[in-house]
């Protein structure tokens, strides 16, 4: 019955959730979220076993706070991405820092900040066996590497560990919006040490990790690739931003079909290296076809009267050969037109 002092930051984060989306949410979504947010300040959260403490922080929204690596005298930086800003004043002024990340990364700094003692990337016997029984991807492909981001940060005989979204980068901690969970406990339980020791007849994080015994330079392949994965963001980011719509025609053509077309209210500009493609998300990815960007010619698509779908499927690829990458991801866009009695079908 009573509100809980500690949720109000992850209250107000969903509850500033609508005001993110594009195109617009829609009153009932809106309200929806506002009935979330009104009914987190109330749950109380069990804390996990080991900790004491909790608390969230949101990061990016108006007036959340936007530095919480706050106070320790030694920090343990877990993330796939660095920035040589953040992480040299992260180290500042702090003994003993760890830092766990991938070689592209480290390829980011030229010199190890002052502080930092021990640096680790994942060692290649910490990558999975093949298991078709159990093998789980995302976006078609498989999960492997480094995507865990967490600190840890001891302050006397107490330590704070916070997991979550944000990268080790100046726009993890800045610019973009943000989620982390803290949770707090004692130093000899769930601090820096706690986390990297080993344990006799288990597998621990330790037995993960590989020393890197001085600054990297990335190989010419890891180079190239983080170049490719930069432009896969930048075309991502590019094509969730635009003004898109789908238009539907209200009446079938001779075979029962319709045509549903991709329309751009303004011309959408990509690198010549990147290709993308795109197809609603309720006909196989075989059917996919150029997105072209444009209003005129549009992108379009002959589906039957429930294949006509708000949610269209986008392929974004970039690089050649062994070097090829590519992202895939869904925008629910503004549809006008299709058969009357879609949703009665349906």
């Amino acid at each position: 019955r009573n509100g809980i002092a500690r949720n109000r930051p992850l209250a107000e984060f969903f509850k500033a959730l609508p005001s993110f989306t594009t195109p617009p949410c829609g009153e009932v979504e809106a309200g929806r979220a506002q009935r979330i947010a009104e009914e987190l300040h109330r749950v109380d959260f069990a804390i996990p076993e080991g900790f004491d403490d909790l608390r969230f922080w949101p990061i990016g929204l108006a007036g959340a706070p936007k530095h919480p690596l706050r106070d320790g005298s030694r920090l343990l930086v877990m993330s796939p991405f660095l920035s040589k800003s953040f992480v040299e004043g992260a180290f500042a002024d702090r003994a003993r820092g760890v830092l766990i990340t991938t070689l592209p990364a480290l390829a980011e700094l030229p010199e190890w900040p002052e502080g930092l003692e021990d640096v680790f990337t994942l060692a290649d016997s910490a990558s999975p066996e093949p298991d078709d029984s159990e093998s789980e991807e995302v976006f078609g492909q498989a999960a492997t590497g480094l995507h865990a981001k967490c600190y840890v940060l001891d302050n006397g005989h107490r330590a704070r560990v916070l997991t979550g979204s944000a990268n080790a980068t100046a726009s993890g901690f800045g610019r973009n919006v943000e989620f982390l969970v803290e949770l707090e406990g004692s130093r000899q339980k769930v601090g820096v040490d706690a986390l990297l020791a080993g344990e006799k007849d288990a597998t621990r994080l330790r037995d993960l990790l590989q020393p890197v015994a001085g600054p990297v330079t990335a190989p010419i392949e890891d180079a190239g690739a983080a170049s490719i994965e930069k432009l896969l963001d930048e075309a991502q980011t590019a094509l969730s931003c635009k003004p898109l719509v789908l238009e539907c025609d209200t009446d079938a053509g001779p075979d029962g079909l319709y045509e549903l077309r991709v329309i751009c209210a303004t011309a959408v500009s990509l690198p010549n290296v990147v290709s993308v493609k795109c197809w609603p998300v309720t006909v196989r990815a075989e059917q996919a076809k150029a997105f072209l960007g444009s209003a005129t010619p549009a992108s379009a698509f002959e589906v039957s009267a429930l294949a006509v779908s708000e949610f269209l499927a986008f392929r974004v690829s970039a690089g050649e050969g062994p070097l090829e990458q590519s992202v895939e991801f869904d925008r629910r866009l503004p549809l006008t037109g299709g058969p009357a009695n879609r949703e009665d079908l349906v």
